[in-house]
């Protein structure tokens, strides 16, 4: 159903967000981060959507773009 959502507004961070964590806990890494990604292009400035991003990139064996992300969101936490 959020990929309905998603593909009906693809400007909808929050379903973007809750894609992303359930792609997390269904395993689909490369999905996970896809979503992920378009929340922090829609929420620049939110420190938790780089959270968010780090995570998924942690579990899709992103590393260097999960420290980034989770730097990012220190940075936007002040």
């Amino acid at each position: 159903m959020l990929e309905a959502v998603v593909a009906d507004e693809p400007e909808y961070a929050l379903a973007h967000s809750a894609l992303a964590a359930w792609c997390t806990r269904l395993e689909r890494h490369q999905e996970a981060v896809r979503h992920a990604r378009r929340v922090v292009e829609l929420e620049p400035r939110d420190p938790f959507s780089y959270t968010a991003l780090s995570v998924a990139c942690m579990r899709a064996g992103l590393i260097p773009e999960a420290e980034d992300a989770l730097a990012r969101s220190r940075t936007l936490q002040g």
